[in-house]
């Protein structure tokens, strides 16, 4: 029985935990920002999900609206 519960809650937290978060084609790889300048970062994800930002050890989290989009801005500083 133990092992039927375990089986469950860990069926329920894998299904909850996935994230369908998309950012633009512009994002990638060796990106060059202009440091001490405002940088709008968007995409989307489910309704209403938890985004989280990390750029240069600086972290800044945002939720999406009902229709999945999300838009923060950050800045680069050195």
């Amino acid at each position: 029985m133990g092992k039927i519960i375990l089986l469950i809650s860990v069926l329920f937290l894998t299904t909850t935990l996935h994230a369908d978060v998309r950012l633009p084609q512009i994002f990638g790889d060796n990106m060059v920002l202009q440091r001490d300048q405002p940088t709008a970062i968007w995409g989307w994800s489910s309704p209403r999900e938890k985004i989280t930002v990390l750029l240069n050890k600086q972290s800044k989290t945002i939720a999406a609206g009902k229709d999945g989009k999300w838009k923060m801005c950050v800045y680069l500083i050195r």
